[in-house]
């Protein structure tokens, strides 16, 4: 897959490890080991991230780690779970990656993710940075 173009890697993954594949951690693995160019990063993201809220953090940590914190955030901000009991599941996991973001972009991607979770909503307990919590109430 290393020397695959990056959009036919990307394909590749997909195709061969779709989103209700039962055996996705095999992707994650994968991704952890490969890099995209920008627009197939996200294409993946959005794949894998639409539509379910994980029980682990590892797929977050590997899309963090691919799109970059920002580019992360704004992806993760388009891809809000309907459930109340989802939003507050993906927020946990995001926990930690939200108390990374330290530039004017990261956080800034970060409090308009938070603001379409309705993180401001979810009440006390959740794992919202607390200068988020100012910044987005």
């Amino acid at each position: 897959m290393r020397k695959m173009p990056s959009h036919e890697a990307s394909e590749w993954l997909i195709a061969n490890y779709p989103r209700d594949s039962s055996e996705l951690g095999v992707a994650f693995a994968l991704l952890e080991h490969l890099s995209f160019k920008r627009v197939d990063a996200v294409a993946l993201a959005e794949h894998y991230l639409r539509g379910r809220v994980f029980a682990h953090a590892k797929p977050y940590i590997v899309f963090r780690k691919l799109l970059g914190l920002a580019r992360f955030f704004s992806v993760m901000g388009r891809l809000v779970p309907e459930s109340r009991r989802d939003r507050e599941l993906l927020l946990y996991h995001l926990g930690p990656l939200l108390a990374e973001a330290k530039t004017d972009r990261e956080l800034a991607a970060r409090d308009e993710c938070l603001t379409r979770l309705g993180a401001e909503q979810l009440g006390k307990g959740s794992p919202v940075p607390t200068d988020a919590q100012q910044r987005i109430s």
